[in-house]
């Protein structure tokens, strides 16, 4: 049995010739195409590459300027790396004397200071000292509590200080009312004559004539003046802190050695810090300094951060910071 599956409009002899006829046409098609994509694509690249001939000569003078610029650049790394290290050194030095303005309203006027010294502790502590003479117990007690005003005191202590007590004596047969005197010396006689001639000796046997002693009654203007004789020159030591927190004693690791420092576990006090105090004088570290300099300027720095190499030198424990103070 034979099934006709076409339909009966259909021409039989026509199919093949159709279906060659449109591929025919379809690779004609596709080498007319090809060729004109060729074209355009060999004329585009043509005009890339007179374009790129066209602009060598500026593309050559930017490479140029490039190279210049940088030449520059890597000959300002040592300007721009002392301007950091100068500026450092500036803004650590500003610190000290910024510091000796503030605290130097809390220190009481009877005490005539000769010097202030600030040493560094950590990042948020320090120990100032403050030399200055006085001339009594009750002066000597009054300034380590004007000292604890300072914001962020944590502990005064004091060394220097020449007692000079009065000594009554025991009642005895000459003296029934128990004359007061000086330890060391003797007490005046009741007697008027007798007393006014024990002064007179007393006064004979003293200094005669000047002595040029601690300065006094000297042409030096600028020279710092001593203690007189019944005064004392004291050095207060006053531990600062940021954080509220006692830091190490003097000796132990990151302590600073400092004279009359009470011992660790002293009653300690701090009060609020007011904006614009900074207890940090810890020297800056010179590499990281030179570092951000070569950054600025797209550079790496000199090894050792010095011209010709080598290191830079810091010493110990950092600037001092000592500032003498004409007396008052």
């Amino acid at each position: 049995m034979k099934l006709n599956l076409l339909p009966s409009g259909a021409k039989k002899g026509g199919s093949p010739v159709l279906a060659w006829a449109t591929a025919g046409l379809l690779v004609v098609g596709s080498l007319v195409a090809t060729a004109a994509m060729a074209f355009l694509s060999s004329a585009a690249l043509q005009t890339a590459k007179e374009e790129a001939i066209a602009i060598q000569p500026q593309a050559a003078e930017a490479v140029k300027q490039a190279k210049y610029a940088q030449l520059i650049v890597d000959s300002t790394q040592g300007v721009a790396r002392n301007i950091e290290l100068e500026k450092a050194m500036s803004d650590h030095n500003l610190k000290y004397t910024r510091f000796y303005r503030q605290v130097g309203t809390y220190i009481p006027s009877f005490l005539r200071v000769r010097r202030m010294q600030v040493r560094p502790i950590n990042e948020s502590s320090c120990a100032l000292q403050v030399t200055g003479v006085l001339y009594s117990l009750q002066q000597h007690h009054d300034a380590q509590l004007a000292l604890l005003r300072i914001p962020g005191a944590m502990q005064v202590g004091a060394t220097g200080y020449a007692a000079r007590p009065v000594l009554v004596p025991a009642l005895s047969e000459d003296d029934q009312v128990g004359r007061a005197a000086r330890i060391g010396s003797t007490p005046l006689p009741l007697d008027a004559n007798e007393r006014l001639n024990t002064i007179i000796s007393r006064a004979n046997e003293g200094t005669q004539g000047f002595e040029n002693l601690e300065n006094f009654g000297t042409e030096a203007d600028f020279g710092p003046r001593g203690a007189l004789p019944t005064g004392s020159i004291v050095t207060y030591t006053v531990i600062l802190s940021s954080t509220g927190a006692v830091p190490a004693p003097a000796g132990a690791p990151g302590g600073v050695p400092a004279p009359g420092v009470p011992p660790t576990g002293a009653p300690t006090t701090a009060g609020a810090i007011p904006p614009g105090w900074d207890f940090n004088f810890l020297v800056p570290n010179p590499a990281q300094t030179i570092q951000a300099a070569g950054s600025a300027t797209g550079g790496a720095p000199a090894a050792g951060g010095i011209p010709g190499g080598g290191t830079i030198p810091v010493a110990a424990g950092g600037l001092s910071g000592e500032a003498a103070a004409r007396d008052r």
